[in-house]
């Protein structure tokens, strides 16, 4: 007979096998976060080493991630990457956040008194809306939900970061015809951000991408200001809204990759 008080009572086992697995699943959650800082994969060794488990523990847990598709592995390479599933249920999550409701939060925080006013734009088919617009002192006459103008910055933003396969046949015509577009776009993809010195209501811009976590353009945050046109304090305007978008971007699943 075995000896009751070295296994423990039936309430003690089962409470032993809950926590059991309450571990696995979140030795399991610690694998998918260190997939998810590797876009190519990896093997399994170096996953091992990275979250610190043993290799047995590491394939036991890969192999039922794999099962459900939360994790996939390249046939030629063995490497192990985050599977289909991920995207749903960040798609999922993503569906119901208001993202206005987010960035409003964070534009909040702006720490310098300056005038001015933000626009949200969104791209919705082959058109380009304010689906948002904030007052910072200044107004503007566009309304939310209507286009904005074809050369603002934000469109801008958004060609700088769009694969071609994805804008109309007058985008790719615009673009590739005038020269100095493609200059523009190549020096926003390198800056992160696009300038105007004279954008809606006759002020100075600046415009910034925030990405979704399928690494699209979610929208584009515009601030128009003429405290811009100094040049000191468009420096400082610029890396905080660089910075917010990022923390944004980083709310809505986007990882960047070095």
């Amino acid at each position: 007979m075995m000896d009751k008080e070295y296994w423990g009572t039936g309430e003690e086992i089962v409470a032993n096998r809950f926590d059991d697995k309450v571990a696995s699943v979140t030795k399991a959650l610690v694998i998918l976060e260190e997939l998810s800082r590797e876009p190519e994969g990896m093997g399994l060794l170096e996953l091992s080493s990275r979250v610190e488990m043993h290799k047995t523990t590491v394939y036991r847990l890969l192999t039922s991630l794999l099962e459900k598709d939360f994790v996939e592995q390249d046939p030629i390479t063995g490497h192990y990457s985050l599977g289909i599933k991920i995207l749903s249920l960040a798609n999922a999550f993503y569906q119901k956040l208001d993202v206005r409701a987010i960035i409003r939060g964070k534009l909040a925080e702006i720490p310098y008194q300056v005038k001015g006013f933000f626009l949200i734009v969104k791209r919705t088919g082959q058109d380009y809306v304010a689906i948002d617009i904030i007052s910072n002192g200044e107004e503007t006459t566009l309304k939310p939900g209507e286009s904005v103008p074809a050369e603002d910055a934000a469109i801008k933003v958004f060609y700088a970061n769009m694969p071609l396969w994805r804008m109309d046949g007058k985008e790719m015509a615009r673009i590739r015809q005038n020269s100095s577009i493609k200059q523009d776009l190549k020096n926003i993809t390198l800056q992160g951000y696009a300038f105007e010195e004279k954008g809606l209501e006759g002020l100075p811009c600046v415009a910034v991408p925030v990405f979704d976590y399928s690494k699209n353009v979610a929208c584009v945050i515009s601030f128009y200001s003429e405290s811009l046109s100094d040049r000191r304090t468009q420096s400082d305007l610029v890396l905080w809204l660089v910075e917010a978008a990022d923390g944004i971007s980083a709310q809505l699943g986007f990882i960047r990759y070095l």
